[in-house]
């Protein structure tokens, strides 16, 4: 037999013939194992761009949220110093200071002023 060698026919001509670049039967093989390859590739790109995308959408999601709540906090925040500051007597931002408004803030109704104090002299035993 032309081309074989005893023990398995890897050599020049034999089956194993296939580790040399050659036009035929290996080339259609590896041009598979090639386009097999290359398309696993691919997906796998593919799947980390979508991946990516999501944790895109995630991210601003997060953003917009986190955006929203600090606006609350914020707008939470003015408002109770606002609310401290008429229990202080001192006036809101842009408005001059009231000469009739009582140290508590005129919250307060007489009848309720009377009970406060009965309260505050009950504590004070």
């Amino acid at each position: 037999m032309i081309g074989y060698r005893a023990g398995g026919g890897v050599g020049t001509g034999g089956l194993g013939g296939c580790y040399k670049k050659q036009k035929g039967f290996c080339t259609m093989f590896q041009r598979f194992s090639h386009t097999k390859r290359i398309q696993e590739l691919e997906e796998a790109v593919q799947k980390l761009q979508r991946d990516f995308q999501s944790l895109e959408m995630t991210w601003l999601d997060t953003q917009h949220k986190l955006k929203s709540i600090m606006g609350r906090v914020v707008k939470s925040e003015a408002l109770a110093q606002e609310r401290e500051d008429a229990m202080m007597g001192i006036a809101p931002k842009g408005q001059p200071p009231s000469s009739g408004t009582p140290a508590n803030g005129g919250f307060l109704t007489d009848a309720q002023k009377r009970i406060q104090q009965d309260i505050l002299r009950r504590r004070a035993r």
